[in-house]
This record gives structure tokens, sequence and C-alpha cells, in this order.
């Protein structure tokens, strides 16, 4: 007697979790990709895809970028973060040193059933996923700090052995890291916590930075209604299902026609007006793999990427990298630079 396999409540995830935010005020671009950055904090490294001679994992480094008080960052972020709560998902302290996180991170070792039935082989696969989740980047990453910026950078490609040196000064190796990055900041505060020379490569090329300059609406009465709350608890049930997934995503022919033909159309010079974000170019189809893998675990639990899942992350991407260039207003040699930016940015 078959077991009849459980499914999911809501036709996407993604569109469910957007949709039970009714009711608050956040532009929906900041809902969207705290929506994409839940996806990944419950998929982990338990998931990847083969490209060729590469390896990719479902992580993201995503900041918020909007005025102060402005534009609802920390409001857009917070059902996301009671559901990593109640999933249970390891998360970093919001502020920490680099030897803290670098503990954390070797201390979030988890594992995962390979194991084949029809071979009868039983194969448990061990991996370090942890997620940031910081409404106040500053605070999380500091002032110029640079080794920690640089570590960042390291660990995106979610390498299989990371090594680094111990108090003791010996060395030690973390297996299978994965880190995903959600946070929120100022284009002033960029400026500030991220030194001129290392903007546009390193870590920022890493990074989606997701601009807003206000709020989506006015909501005087924030109250969620009872179809509100099925919603939400529709989107929790179905999180549970993804994070029950595991394994290999494939992708199909008419994905690789879609690929194809985008990677050969894609101009070689940036087009974004922004010299900051040249090196974010080159880095462009890493996010969209990603960020595909994120759109297949949305809609379905079969791990299968199709056209539809890149036309929609090639979409999102648009309509981000739209507004990414405001992101960098306040970056520049120029004392006065912050201050021309928000000249700059009220006209």
């Amino acid at each position: 007697m078959s077991v009849e396999k459980p499914k999911r409540k809501t036709k996407d995830v993604l569109d469910a979790f957007i949709a039970y935010q009714e009711k608050t005020e956040p532009p929906e671009i900041y809902k969207r990709w705290v929506g994409v950055s839940l996806i990944a904090s419950v998929l982990q490294r338990k998931c990847w895809l083969n490209w060729g001679p590469y390896e990719f994992y479902p992580n993201m480094y995503i900041i918020l970028v909007g005025p102060p008080g402005k534009a609802r960052k920390g409001t857009a972020m917070r059902p996301a973060k009671q559901h990593l709560k109640n999933l249970q998902i390891k998360t970093a302290a919001e502020a920490t040193t680099r030897e803290a996180l670098i503990r954390r991170i070797a201390e979030s070792v988890n594992t995962f059933d390979m194991s084949d039935p029809e071979t009868k082989t039983i194969q448990l696969r061990a991996h370090c996923s942890l997620t940031v989740f910081s409404d106040e980047l500053t605070v999380f990453i500091g002032y110029n700090n640079k080794e920690l910026m640089a570590n960042l950078a390291d660990w995106f490609d979610c390498a299989e052995s990371w090594t680094y040196d111990t108090k003791g000064k010996g060395t030690d190796q973390i297996q299978n890291i994965w880190l995903n990055l959600l946070g929120a900041t100022t284009p002033e505060l960029i400026q500030a916590t991220m030194p001129l020379d290392m903007i546009g490569g390193g870590l920022s090329s890493r990074m989606l930075f997701i601009y807003a300059k206000k709020k989506g609406k006015k909501e005087p009465c924030p109250m969620m209604t009872r179809e509100l709350l099925q919603l939400r608890s529709d989107v929790y049930h179905d999180l549970e299902m993804i994070y029950a997934m595991n394994g290999r995503f494939t992708v199909t022919e008419g994905f690789l026609e879609d690929w194809i033909q985008w990677y050969m159309n894609k101009p070689e010079e940036c087009p974004l007006n922004s010299r900051h974000l040249d090196y974010y170019w080159e880095r462009r189809e890493v996010h969209l793999l990603k960020l595909s893998m994120i759109m297949s675990a949305s809609r379905s639990q079969e791990m299968i990427i199709r056209r539809c899942d890149l036309a929609r992350a090639h979409e999102w991407l648009l309509d981000a990298e739209r507004h990414m260039p405001h992101a960098f207003m306040g970056m520049g040699h120029r004392d006065d630079a912050a201050v021309v930016a928000m000249i700059m940015n009220e006209i």
C-alpha cells in the first residue's frame, strides 16, 4: 500500500508570502527579496545545481537599502525572522565578532540523508549552514572590517573545506560551509561600512542591493484578517516541506535553450548607471542560477528548474537592477559625497 505524499497548501510560496503581508507598509520589492532569502535559508547546503565543473548552492547575500525610517526595512524582514525562529533555522547573532561568527558556523553542522533505497546504500552528508539576519548591517559587519568582509566573500562560494587560524595559533577546517545573508542599511552607511576600494569587487559584487526610496503604502490598521492568518500558516507548512528537500536540482531542455540565448546576448559592458556595479555584472549569471533554484523550490518539490523559473528570476533581477545604482549614491572620494547624494535623492 503506497503512502500518499504530503501536498503543499499554496501554489507558490513566494506569492503567498507576499500576499499575507497585504496589511503592511514595506514596498513589494522588499517583500519579494525577503521571501527569496527566506527560502534560501530553508534550502541550506542540502540542495545544489551541478553546472559543468561547478556546483552552485542557493545562498544569497541580499541587502535592503533605503533612507532611515522611510522604507520600512525592518518591518519587511520581521515576518521572515519569525518563520526562521519557528523552523529552528540556525542563525547568527546580529552583533558578533569575526571569531564568534566562525565558531557559530562550525557549530552549525547538520546532516541530511542521501541514502538510495534501490541500492540499499546508506549515505549521510554533513553541512555547516548558517543564515545571517541583521536589520542593522553596520552593527553586524562593523566599520572598515576588511578581514570579515574578505571572509564573507570567501564563504559565498560554499567551499567544501575552509581553513582558518585558531586562537592557539594552529589551523582548523570547516567542512561544507554555507552562509546566507539578509541585511538592511542606508546608502550613507554603505559608505561608512565598506571602504571605497572594496566597493565594486570582492564582497559587494556578491551582494544584491535592493533599493527603495519610501514605503509602499500607508496602512493605518495593520491587523491581520482570519484569511491572512490562514495564509501565513499555509506558508509555514510549505516552508517545512521545502526544508525537507535535499539533493541535486536538474534543468529542462527549455531552460537550457533560454539560458543559452540569454547568456549569448548578455552585454559585455555593464549597462547599469554606476561604476560600482561593474564587477557585479560579471557575477550576474551566478546570481541568476541561484535565484532560479529558489524560484523552482518556491513553486514545487520536484527540484527541476524550468524555463518559467529562469524567466521569473530574470524579471525580478531586472527589477532590482533598475534601482540598484541608488544604493551607492553616497559613495565618492569627496568628503561631502553623502550630502550631495541626499540632495540628488530629494531632487
